[in-house]
């Protein structure tokens, strides 16, 4: 009988081929973004004053006539305070032993475990940098019911929620005025384009157009199963624009602190195709306000909605240069994809549905301590009580927050 590699299975090797291939995606450039901008400061908070009224004290009178009566500048100040990140990573001593060198594994314990934790970390802060905090999303049609078209944050592992119980409950906020509409009441699912309510909330007296935030009271119980786990994050792109109150303001109170929200169709408050001359229309009007967009952060699945618009029998909208000269043909847009020369910023983490236009040097992020591995007793690594093992923790102390509210502007509500 001849031999086979059932016989011979004893005798054979086994071939690893290294490196270890990534699996997941590490893309984390909405963090990056904010961090383009880094406050560190030290202390119980930090202040950034803001100007937020003119002296109405001018006008045009007649000769002899009384003078306009004295008034004053307007100031207020945001008050940020740090919220804090932790990653914590633990091995054995026999893991750390049969690790410790390339001859034994594809990476060491320190690679495997340790760098990779610091990834985690970051992917965690990209999630957070978009949808940190109290806004879940958007919404904006007008009926008295409890199934509404949706934009926002969604339950999946890459974006955790835990929902379905009595104590999750949603706030809707008209984004005109940062008023409450209806009662908090409990979410029952959220999906890639919809959320449900388990009552019906009457959203009919909200003007037409006008989009509404998917806000969390304080006893809200919608991220880990712990009540007000969200309030421990540090406030995402969302929370910064739509919260009612921000870092000790009042939107409610103070309209220039309010941002700018456009639906892309405001007349029947419905989902509908993505169009230039609303995305103008949201350039124009950040532009009046004494701002000019130069970065569009969206979903990568709405890069397709937006290159429609570029292809086909709307290919006039399509600015290209004339270098090609025919010689070579492309079926896609790999790179460089604007809009009014204005770069498009995907993530996986961002909205679908949503375009945030974003002026980049108005965001950073404050830092009280930068992100390190804790070692205030001069080592990373700390033996774990009465185990033969090893725990490590990264740990971030920060706060994300824009400086200049009433120049961001986001567009929701695009078909997908």
């Amino acid at each position: 009988m001849a031999a086979t590699t059932t016989t011979l299975n004893a005798i054979l090797k086994e071939f690893y081929v290294g490196p270890v291939r990534e699996q997941i995606n590490q893309e984390a450039n909405v963090r990056a973004l904010m961090k383009s901008t880094t406050v560190q400061w030290n202390g119980q908070s930090c202040i950034v004053p803001l100007h937020t009224a003119r002296n109405t004290g001018v006008g045009a009178v007649a000769q002899g006539g009384a003078l306009p009566t004295a008034g004053q500048q307007g100031f207020d100040r945001l008050t940020i305070t740090a919220k804090f990140v932790y990653g914590r990573a633990e091995l054995t001593g026999p893991a750390m032993a049969s690790a410790k060198n390339s001859k034994g594994s594809f990476e060491t314990w320190m690679a495997a475990e340790m760098d990779r934790l610091s990834q985690d970390v970051a992917n965690i802060e990209n999630q957070m940098a978009v949808h940190g905090g109290s806004v879940l999303g958007f919404v904006w049609q007008k009926q008295n019911g409890a199934t509404f078209e949706y934009a926002g944050r969604i339950s999946t592992t890459e974006l955790p929620l835990t929902l379905g119980i009595a104590t999750s409950t949603a706030q809707l906020v008209r984004l005109d005025t940062y008023v409450a509409v209806g009662a908090a009441t409990q979410v029952n699912t959220v999906a890639n384009n919809s959320i449900v309510f388990n009552a019906a909330i009457n959203t009919a007296a909200v003007p037409a157009g006008v989009v509404m935030a998917v806000t969390l009271p304080a006893a809200s119980t919608i991220v880990g199963g712990v009540a007000g786990q969200w309030a421990n994050e540090p406030n995402g792109i969302t929370s910064n624009l739509a919260a009612i109150t921000i870092y000790g303001n009042s939107k409610a109170a103070i309209a220039e602190l309010r941002s700018n929200f456009l639906l892309i169709d405001p007349v029947a408050d419905v989902y509908a195709a993505l169009d230039l001359k609303r995305m103008q229309a949201s350039f124009d009007l950040v532009n009046e306000k004494g701002g000019e967009p130069d970065l569009i952060l969206t979903h990568p699945a709405m890069r397709s909605e937006y290159t429609d618009l570029l292809v086909g029998t709307n290919a006039g909208n399509l600015m290209v240069e004339s270098g090609n000269k025919g010689k070579s043909g492309d079926g896609g847009f790999a790179g460089g994809l604007g809009y009014s020369n204005k770069p498009f910023l995907t993530s996986r983490h961002a909205h679908k549905g949503t375009f945030f236009m974003l002026i980049k040097k108005d965001w950073a992020t404050y830092e009280l301590d930068a992100g390190s591995w804790m070692d205030d007793d001069g080592s990373i690594l700390k033996r774990v009580n009465n185990q033969d093992a090893y725990e490590a923790t990264w740990r971030h102390y920060y706060e994300t927050a824009c400086s200049r509210y009433n120049v961001q502007c986001v567009l929701t509500g695009i078909q997908f």
